[in-house]
């Protein structure tokens, strides 16, 4: 491996994520990005690149490339859209800036560093295809940061891999699954009456209140590597946006529910209705599911290819590689359950996500590169 090595050394990796800073992509953006990542990937010899439309002018990037030797396939993955900048930065959140062995920038950790790890470990994977086994399958996708249409997408057209790797900043340890998510529209519908007379109605805010109130009392189960998880209210709407002498006889509320594995969509609605039901109260109740819906998921911590990214990453770093499970979603959870292709998160370390002043470790940029390479170059064996 010292001449992949020496590859690694010379390769321009700063000057690539800075060039993806520095072409904005925050989720609904997406476009020039999509095309710059095309164009790399063109011009360094993927055996097919494509574009593939999301909505508009969001387009998903497709490429493969083709070893000389038979084995497994590989999804490397991630997504191109940013947040917002936001307020707040030392400097311009779109123009990269390298200090102190970091670079600064909107995306530098959150994951244009991770686009820069794929795009030149299948610069080095191209360039070394005698010793590639099987297939990389790359596919970086739009809209992460909101509803993961990017990923459906692609799973909807029949991406297919073994296994996948996501370079997302996660380096300290490797994320091997994830709670889900579920949205819930919750309706309490009252009766109306003049406020004077309010025995007259049913006041469908303050049956919410009550109703909202009494989520504590639910059961959460918990699973392994995931504590249990607890429903959160986000929004709650109701009575007359005008000032008016009327009891509101409708009111609505948005929770959010991130569940473990074993906890299903049916779980959940069931024990919203049985609360209702428990609490007599006096207003009507209905649940319905919003989008977006996340699946909870877990990859066996004694797959082949995770024990193999551990042994790699201990070999570099001369650390453990702990495994853990995700309070939060991403697009791994519909890789792995809608997309059946078991995937894990791991890719260069940062900090600021979503934060003013996001930055990215260089020192981590370059040993996540050499992971990726000796990953997929490695004899499997």
């Amino acid at each position: 491996m010292e001449k992949i090595r020496q590859k690694i050394a010379c390769t321009r990796i700063t000057d690539t994520i800075k060039e993806l800073i520095e072409i904005p992509s925050v989720t609904g953006e997406e476009g020039a990005l999509s095309d710059y990542i095309a164009q790399r990937l063109r011009a360094m010899g993927a055996d097919t690149v494509r574009q593939q439309t999301v909505a508009g002018n969001r387009r998903n990037v497709i490429a493969e490339i083709c070893g000389a030797l038979p084995g497994r396939s590989i999804l490397l993955t991630g997504h191109m859209d940013t947040v917002e900048a936001g307020e707040g930065w030392s400097s311009d959140p779109f123009r990269a800036v390298e200090r102190d062995g970091r670079i600064y920038g909107r995306g530098a950790c959150d994951m244009k560093a991770g686009i820069a790890v794929i795009l030149h470990t299948a610069e080095i994977c191209i360039q070394e295809r005698q010793s590639l086994r099987g297939k990389v399958v790359i596919v970086l996708v739009c809209d992460e940061e909101a509803y993961s249409e990017g990923v459906l997408r692609a799973i909807e057209e029949g991406v297919q891999a073994d296994f996948g790797l996501a370079a997302e900043p996660e380096y300290t340890h490797a994320v091997i699954g994830s709670c889900g998510k579920i949205l819930i529209r919750a309706e309490a519908r009252g009766k109306a009456a003049h406020a004077a007379e309010a025995s007259k109605g049913i006041n469908a805010i303050e049956e919410m209140g009550r109703f909202l109130s009494a989520m504590d009392t639910l059961h959460l189960p918990g699973a392994e590597l995931i504590p249990p998880q607890p429903y959160t209210t986000l929004r709650v709407s109701g009575g007359s946006e005008r000032y008016s002498m009327v009891i509101p006889d409708h009111c609505e509320a948005l929770i959010s529910k991130h569940t473990v594995p074993g906890e299903t969509m049916e779980d959940v609605l069931a024990a919203l209705k049985a609360l209702a039901r428990k609490l007599k109260l006096s207003a009507q109740f209905t649940f319905s599911v919003e989008r977006p819906f996340y699946s909870s998921f877990l990859v066996d911590r004694s797959h082949k290819e995770v024990r193999r990214l551990q042994s790699i990453y201990r070999c570099i770093t001369g650390a453990e590689l702990p495994l853990i499970c995700s309070s939060g979603v991403s697009d791994n959870n519909h890789w792995s359950t809608k997309g059946g292709i078991p995937s894990i998160c791991f890719g260069p370390m940062g900090g600021g996500l979503h934060e003013a002043n996001e930055w990215v470790d260089i020192e981590k940029l370059y040993q996540v590169l050499e992971i990726y390479v000796r990953f997929l170059l490695e004899d499997e064996s």
